[in-house]
């Protein structure tokens, strides 16, 4: 066979389909077609794309912004809650009071030995310069009682003056006077 009968067989063959020289064009899954550059994409029509996660959980999102705001000013206020309890039990008569307590001999009997003081301390402490007062109330446990011991005084030339200093014991009925062996 000739090179010229080759390409006339090859013809006729394609004239009868029986040769396809081009595969089947390609077909498109049928998912929906891309959007069009131009359209329209407001939320919540018909035909647009789905609506952001904010503006579907938006009740979650506000709940959760309430929440961390209420989650902060917690801990703003517990935290200046510790910074008085703090400063209150860095002060002078915090210190002379604990002493006291810690070393009178009816409080020992009463609450037994070490006596401890509590967290929460309550009171007021106020210094300007060498003058100020002071009214707090702390308290105490031992391994025998639980009480509080309240302290008042007044700073004059640099130098703390009780007028109260007292322990008061659960359970009984009249406080301990802890001025009596504080030394003056």
């Amino acid at each position: 066979m000739t090179r010229a009968e080759d390409f006339e067989e090859k013809l006729r063959s394609e004239r009868e389909g029986q040769l396809n020289p081009m595969p089947p064009p390609y077909e498109y899954p049928p998912y929906p077609p891309p959007p069009e550059p131009n359209a329209s994409r407001s939320l919540g029509t018909e035909g647009s794309q789905p609506k952001a996660w904010l503006r579907r959980h938006l009740g979650c999102a506000i709940g959760i912004g309430c929440l961390a705001w209420l989650l902060l000013l917690g801990a703003a206020s517990l935290g200046f809650f510790a910074l008085v309890v703090t400063a209150l039990r860095a002060s002078d008569v915090y210190a002379v009071a604990m002493h006291a307590a810690r070393t009178d001999p009816a409080l020992i009997a009463e609450l037994g030995s070490p006596i401890e003081a509590g967290w929460l301390v309550g009171g007021s402490v106020h210094v300007s310069g060498g003058v100020g007062d002071a009214n707090i109330s702390i308290p105490v446990s031992g391994p025998l009682g639980t009480g509080r011991v309240t302290a008042m005084a007044r700073k004059s030339a640099g130098a703390w003056t009780f007028s109260e200093l007292k322990a008061s014991v659960d359970g009984r009925p009249s406080p301990i006077d802890l001025l009596l062996r504080l030394p003056p």
